[in-house]
């Protein structure tokens, strides 16, 4: 549904409902759950690549994959190192590994270069919705996440 490609139940109505959804989800958002709605984008196109892997379809892992990297891009422009400090740098470091993960999994398409991804992105999602609906301890749960995501590369 979301995403632009029919889901299994919903069919093509179901993918027009989704995008126009998620595009009305977007225009309304705070900048914050922008950042939790790339993330869920990311999360989503992550896991479609695995399951495009397992099918051993190349062109549409690729596909999903260039999407995830989109996402990924966003994220690093959302970035404010002013701001941010040394969760921004941890942040930088997590998104430049997973880019990299991405594109050895379009150039070797049987590797277990996606593997964990989801693990990884599933907190930081978690805690983006949880600062987006609001509170001081969304954003040390953020903000922790955003550290053990890091540390989960180094």
């Amino acid at each position: 549904m979301p995403g632009g490609y029919p889901v299994p139940g919903y069919g093509a109505a179901g993918a027009d409902r989704g995008r126009a959804y998620e595009r009305a989800e977007v225009l309304t958002a705070s900048p914050v759950q922008l950042v939790a709605i790339i993330y869920r984008i990311l999360e989503r196109e992550v896991t479609a690549a695995r399951l495009a892997r397992e099918r051993q379809a190349p062109d549409e892992l690729r596909r999903h994959t260039g999407k995830a990297k989109e996402a990924l891009q966003l994220l690093r422009q959302s970035l404010d190192f002013r701001r941010g400090g040394e969760v921004a740098v941890q942040l930088e470091a997590l998104y430049a590994f997973l880019y990299e993960r991405l594109v050895r999994a379009e150039l070797r398409p049987a590797s277990d270069a996606l593997d964990g991804l989801v693990e990884v992105i599933a907190p930081l999602r978690e805690a983006w919705e949880r600062l987006g609906s609001g509170g001081a301890q969304a954003a040390a749960t953020a903000e922790g996440a955003s550290a053990a995501g890091a540390a989960r590369i180094s």
